[in-house]
């Protein structure tokens, strides 16, 4: 199986991805999607095997006082 190799990122550019993202925020039709774009993105950008959504959601700490999926 293929494996991603992720690099360490430090928190300079972690402040710059995550105003990328603010900026797409607009472009998602509800809030809830733009609540978790954040979460998806952590997920594609650390290891593992797989990147489809129920893997990741099993291996990326939620938001803080995010318990789970509000629906």
């Amino acid at each position: 199986m293929n494996r991603t190799y992720t690099p360490e990122l430090d928190p300079d550019v972690l402040d710059r991805l995550s105003a990328y993202a603010t900026n797409l925020r607009d472009d998602f039709n509800r809030p809830r999607q733009a609540q978790w774009c954040g979460v998806y993105i952590h997920g594609l950008l650390q290891d593992g095997d797989r990147k489809s959504v129920e893997p990741m959601a099993a291996r990326v700490p939620l938001p803080e006082g995010q318990v789970s999926d509000p629906d």
